[in-house]
């Protein structure tokens, strides 16, 4: 995953949101229950918020809500 890759992301409502990867794959430090992870931040188009989103989610076909497109 690298800067400029097209995320979407399924919102409570059902509504597909889209986001682009800002900061490539880095360590990050979640709660004290996740620990260190691989990690990138996404930019979202829909509010202009920056999130830090865990790599594993993304690229895991059974984690459903957000994925990677392109």
């Amino acid at each position: 995953m690298k800067v400029g890759d097209l995320i979407e992301y399924i919102n409570l409502d059902g509504e597909r949101v889209y986001g682009v990867v800002c900061k490539g794959v880095h360590k990050h430090s979640f709660e004290q229950s996740l620990g260190i992870r691989d990690a990138v931040e996404v930019a979202w188009t829909d509010d202009a918020s920056v999130t830090t989103e865990l790599v594993d989610d993304i690229l895991n076909p059974e984690y459903e809500g957000i994925v990677l497109v392109a």
